[in-house]
Order: structure tokens, then sequence, then C-alpha cells
């Protein structure tokens, strides 16, 4: 997931990088889905069943999904060089199906999480373009509420794990602005007033309620959707 973390940042970071998916326009085939769970109860009780509607399922067109994630790779990866993550097609295909499901709620809440990005720059000041880790974790905390949260209220040994799995150190955090930059950022993505969350959520295209979270949560049990 470190690639969509990444593009997510990025976006953040420069909301004009949407114009590179304009520019492909990308093609996604909705389709009518139900899926059925047929869930074991106990030896000498009928199953429980249920059935779960996907409004977003679709395929993918190959030509330009592979354009796409050719874009990402070369003017939201490259640019950083070795440094950058590898760009996978589950990015590509998300942006396909975010585009064709819900473009306006995408480009809004884009347009969102770069206002907490410059906040949060008018807050801790970065003297560099912000560095690949520090794009990961805007990202991550664009699509994982749980970990933004945890973020914003980090106090030194309570997620010191997670800090150091994004790459910052736990002994020296006060004196690296991209973590304050990290922390203003998570702060106003997570202000009650700021919709860009509900905004990109609220298409169907996160199907089946199974959120974007880094950390296990209770409906990651269902593993097949």
């Amino acid at each position: 997931m470190t690639d969509i973390w990444f593009i997510f940042g990025s976006l953040a970071m420069d909301p004009d990088l949407l114009k590179e998916i304009e520019n492909v326009d990308p093609s996604f085939q909705r389709i009518g889905m139900i899926t059925q769970e047929v869930v074991p109860v106990s030896p000498d009780k009928d199953p429980d069943v249920h059935w779960v509607t996907n409004p977003a399922a679709g395929y993918l067109d190959e030509g330009d999904t592979t354009r796409v994630r050719q874009v990402l790779r070369d003017k939201f990866a490259k640019p950083y060089g070795d440094q950058a993550p590898i760009i996978s097609l589950y990015p590509a295909g998300k942006i396909c199906q975010l585009w064709n499901t819900a473009e306006g709620g995408l480009r809004r809440s884009v347009k969102g999480f770069h206002a907490c990005y410059s906040k949060a720059c008018v807050a801790a000041p970065l003297n560099n373009r912000p560095s690949v880790r520090l794009l990961v974790a805007m990202g991550a905390c664009i699509l994982d509420s749980q970990l933004c949260a945890l973020f914003q209220a980090y106090a030194p040994g309570q997620g010191d794990d997670v800090v150091q799995e994004f790459g910052f150190a736990p002994q020296s955090l006060g004196a690296d602005p991209e973590w304050a930059a990290l922390q203003a950022f998570a702060t106003h993505t997570m202000d009650p007033e700021d919709t860009s969350r509900t905004e990109l959520f609220s298409s169907s295209a996160w199907d089946c309620g199974c959120l974007e979270y880094f950390i296990f949560y209770f409906s990651f049990k269902r593993a097949a959707n």
C-alpha cells in the first residue's frame, strides 16, 4: 500500500497532478455485482447467509490502466528517483475506478487535502521539497483515519514502532521539521470542519466498507470482498 499512500500524498502536495490523470481520461466499465457470504455458525445450525452489493464494481481497461500506471510512475514517482516506491497496478486501478465513479468528489477532496497541506507548511515550514517518507505518511493519513489520529496525538512510547516504520526517529522528532509538518497535516485533516476525507470516502469505490487501514480492525476479517 506504500504506493497508493505516496500517490495521495503527492496529490495533496500538488493537486495539479490530477491533470495528468485527466489527460489519460481512463475508462472503467461498471457492472452490477452481488456477493453471497455463507458464514458457518455451528455444526448443528444453518449458516448465516448475507448478500453484499458492490455498486462500484467494474472492469478495468488494460490499455488505460497501464497508461495511468505509467503516468503515476513517470509524473509522480520518477522525480524522486530510486527513493520513490514502485508503482503497482493497485493505485492505477483505484484511480481509474474513482475517476469514473466519483471524479467530482476526488477533485474536491484533493483540493481540500491540499489546503490542509498548505496550512501545515505555514505551521512547519519545509526548506526543501517534501521527502518520499513525508508524502507516504501524508497519504496514509488521508486514507487511514486511525493512523492519522495516532500521528496527531503521538506521545513518546505510544506508537513508536509505527512512527519508525514510516521513517521517523522517535528520539529526534522534536528537531525534525517533516514530523512537525506531518502532525500539522494530521491535525488539519482531523478537523471536524474539514470534509475532505468524508468527500473522498463517500464514493462507492471503497467497496463493502473495507477501509484502507494500516492496523487491523474488525471489518478487515472479511478478507474476500
